[in-house]
């Protein structure tokens, strides 16, 4: 609007109404991430294993590393336990076994949609797959959630016959984007597996930058919404000038003004 007359930009750049101009930005801006949470984030005590994967899916956007199967199939396990038990598992509890066998019910899932709709055959985790079945969910888990063999019947016929694949977020290689091929954010805000190590190293394999800092820096210092915490959900940038600006303020502690925090707000999303 600056641009359309001296008249405009002299309007906007009165403080009071730069800083309604930022606060409406920001307000949409923490509208759009909630909403995130809510729609693919929030599963509720009825929502099947299935269902809760599905909808887990759909926001990722799973691309071709074996690395993002796992960490989507064990981020929605974990967080489809940690909701229905109400609770995340404590450290070194029989539950971590359990939620590790929930992780591989995913996988095991995740593989027998992709051996009816992947149309990458030559995909190194191809032969791994390309038998996959509902029975490779582990007895353990099976036995606890009551998952009958009707149960995973249902779900077989859900993954093998929905036109188009009943996990929608699994991605062919031509819906890839440019860049480092999968549907990883190079610019993570806060840490994510593949960032982590020694300090926060990049992902030599994707061109992934460094974390900046942890989520609830980011919630404490931006009022964003809390994400849950399953270590495979963070924070990210969807630009390289938004990760240096947030980079900056973590390093030398500076005020935004209100519209580049806005504008910066506005680049952010959960992946």
């Amino acid at each position: 609007m600056r641009r359309v007359s001296r008249a405009f930009k002299d309007l906007i750049d009165v403080p009071k109404h730069t800083r309604a101009i930022a606060r409406d930005i920001e307000s949409r801006a923490k509208k759009r991430l909630q909403a995130v949470i809510d729609d693919h984030l929030t599963f509720s005590p009825a929502m099947s294993f299935l269902d809760a994967l599905a909808r887990f899916t759909a926001h990722r956007k799973i691309g071709p590393l074996v690395e993002e199967h796992y960490r989507c199939t064990s981020g929605s396990a974990n967080l489809w336990y940690q909701q229905l038990a109400g609770h995340p598992p404590p450290h070194g509890h029989q539950d971590d076994q359990l939620v590790s066998y929930l992780g591989a019910a995913a996988r095991t899932l995740l593989n027998v949609h992709m051996r009816y709709h992947t149309r990458d055959t030559k995909a190194v985790w191809w032969e791994r797959i390309k038998e996959a079945s509902v029975l490779d969910i582990p007895q353990a888990v099976r036995t606890h959630y009551g998952w009958e063999d009707r149960t995973l019947r249902r779900w077989y016929r859900l993954l093998q016959s929905t036109p188009g694949g009943y996990l929608r977020g699994v991605a062919q290689p031509e819906q890839l984007g440019p860049g480092n091929g999968s549907h990883l954010p190079m610019w993570s805000i806060t840490d994510l597996p593949y960032c982590q190590g020694d300090g926060y190293a990049p992902n030599a394999r994707t061109g992934a930058k460094p974390a900046i800092c942890r989520i609830r820096d980011v919630v404490q210092q931006y009022s964003v919404p809390q994400i849950p915490d399953v270590g495979q959900l963070s924070y990210c940038a969807r630009t390289v000038w938004a990760w240096e600006t947030l980079k900056e303020v973590a390093v030398d502690g500076r005020v935004l003004d209100p519209l580049v925090r806005a504008a910066v707000l506005d680049e952010m999303f959960i992946y």
